[in-house]
Order: structure tokens, then C-alpha cells, then sequence
């Protein structure tokens, strides 16, 4: 497995996209993968962001809400799942489909108890979400 890999646009010319990746060591590619995100220069769809869902909910799983206050599980949430949101956004136009199943997830980690009912909303989703 090469560690180095640049993505070039179509635009720029074979002969000098070798000529870069000869100079710098680095494998030419049309995709990669950065801290488990596929990172391309093309729209990417919803499939691709399905194991990083199926990862939060997961990390969500096993941190479980049984013995979690309301504020140590906002706090879970806004720390370790919006954090990798927010890295998604910085790099990648992400569909808004799997902005919404993240959100979803939030809400109901936030919000059900343990035993699958809905618990109080004592504050509205748009303010714990700033």
C-alpha cells in the first residue's frame, strides 16, 4: 500500500500529471480514503457514506443511554458524532439524505430511554444542534 496519492482534475494533462508524480514519489489515483472517508473529485452518492452511519450508530450502540444523563449524552453527541459531521462537511459535498439519517440519529439517541420510549423534549432540537 503506497502512503502517498495525489487526485488531479481531468483538465490537467496526462503528460504532466506524471511529470508531477515522478518528481514527488506520489501514485496517481481517481479516489482515496482519508480517515475512512472516500474522498473523490466527482459528486459522491449516499452508498458511500453508508458505513460511516452505520459507524455512528455503532459508537452510539455501544455507548448506550442506560446510565447517561440527558446533558452527558448532548454532550457525547455534540463531541464525538457532530464532530464527524462536521469533518464530512469540510471536505466533501455530502447528500443531504445522510445529513438527515445523522440528524436522525441524534435526536434519538438525545431523546429515547433505554426501554424505547420517547422521553420529555425540555429544549427544542435547533438549539441543542448550534
Amino acid at each position: 500500500m503506497q502512503k502517498y496519492c495525489m487526485l488531479f482534475r481531468k483538465s490537467v494533462n496526462m503528460k504532466k500529471k506524471k511529470a508531477i508524480s515522478y518528481l514527488l514519489k506520489f501514485k496517481i489515483v481517481k479516489e482515496m480514503t482519508y480517515l475512512g472517508v472516500k474522498i473523490a473529485l466527482r459528486r459522491l452518492v449516499a452508498s458511500y457514506f453508508q458505513n460511516l452511519v452505520e459507524k455512528a450508530l455503532n459508537k452510539l450502540n455501544v455507548l448506550g443511554n442506560r446510565f447517561i444523563s440527558l446533558e452527558g449524552r448532548i454532550v457525547l453527541v455534540k463531541s464525538a458524532f457532530l464532530s464527524l459531521c462536521i469533518l464530512l462537511l469540510m471536505h466533501l459535498l455530502v447528500p443531504m439524505g445522510i445529513l438527515n439519517d445523522f440528524d436522525r440519529l441524534c435526536r434519538f439517541f438525545i431523546w429515547h430511554k433505554q426501554d424505547g420510549n420517547q422521553g420529555l423534549h425540555y429544549v427544542a432540537w435547533e438549539v441543542l444542534s448550534k
